[in-house]
């Protein structure tokens, strides 16, 4: 789903429409890490839980650019990997370990507009899925890897205003967000801190409130999200090429003998390269 953009400054004079324009036959290396602690405490019950680094890497490739702009980028998933503190593989849990060993060979199609809005994103399972896609059906692993994509894939490449603007100008973005297991409507403030040819700095501000949780009424649902973050985008490419990002959650869902406190931290960090091609 398109984030809805609201512009809240138009920044300093020589204004310039922020668009993306990458070339077709584009290649990009991106990893994307995750990482941070979570709790969930229900009546006198309490779960802490310190998830591992996940690193995931995928290539993409600008397979088609239209006229206005829009680019088809194919995606394909490299590697998917878990670390631990002394950068060693990771123990970990039966899920998280199924979902890591479903991601590799996962592909699919990205269409984003020229100013970042997503049209279009279907991905295919890898070649571990024993149903394949046939008549409409992944195994469960496979849903889970895909919903993971899909939530890194939003972060990658920061939406921008119709008008044009310049240096200082800050506008936000809303749109739904997963963080641990509760739904929230991210809202994200980027300010365009510098802008140098074909690439931009951009600060973010996080913030955001409850999303659609089945089963629960807005009185049930207290939920904050705070955090900030910095972004290094490559207006030839598919969005950022850097993108650090720390925030947390504070959240409280339900009522008397059933209330559900989440507390999360979490780190996201993203780093993607020109892919060059060996001879």
């Amino acid at each position: 789903m398109a984030p809805t953009i609201t512009v809240l400054s138009e920044g300093k004079e020589q204004r310039e429409p922020l668009r993306y324009r990458p070339a077709i036959g584009a290649k990009r290396r991106i990893a994307f890490t995750t990482g941070g602690s979570y709790k969930l405490k229900v009546g006198d019950r309490e779960a802490p839980h310190a998830w591992p680094s996940l690193k995931i890497e995928l290539e993409a490739v600008a397979a088609e650019v239209r006229p206005d702009g829009t680019a088809a980028w194919k995606l394909s998933v490299v590697s998917a990997d878990a670390l631990g503190p002394d950068g060693r593989p990771a123990k970990l849990d039966v899920a998280t370990s199924q979902t890591l060993e479903a991601l590799p060979g996962v592909a699919g199609r990205l269409v984003v507009d020229s100013r970042g809005l997503p049209q279009e994103l279907v991905l295919h399972p890898g070649p571990k899925d024993r149903f394949g896609g046939t008549n409409r059906q992944i195994e469960l692993r496979t849903y889970y890897a895909t919903e993971l994509l899909k939530q890194l894939l939003a972060q990658l490449v920061p939406p921008f205003p119709e008008q044009p603007v310049g240096v200082g100008a800050r506008w936000r973005a809303d749109r739904p967000a997963t963080r641990g297991m509760v739904n929230v409507t991210q809202s994200t403030t980027y300010e365009l801190l510098t802008r140098d040819k074909g690439t931009l700095k951009l600060g973010l501000v996080l913030g955001g409130g409850p999303g659609f949780m089945p089963g629960l009424k807005p009185h049930q649902m207290q939920v904050e999200l705070t955090g900030r973050g910095e972004a290094v985008v490559d207006l030839a490419g598919l969005g950022s090429t850097r993108h650090d990002e720390q925030c947390r959650l504070d959240a409280k869902l339900g009522e008397g003998p059933g209330l559900s406190h989440h507390a999360g931290d979490f780190t996201f960090r993203l780093d993607a390269r020109p892919k060059v091609e060996s001879k």
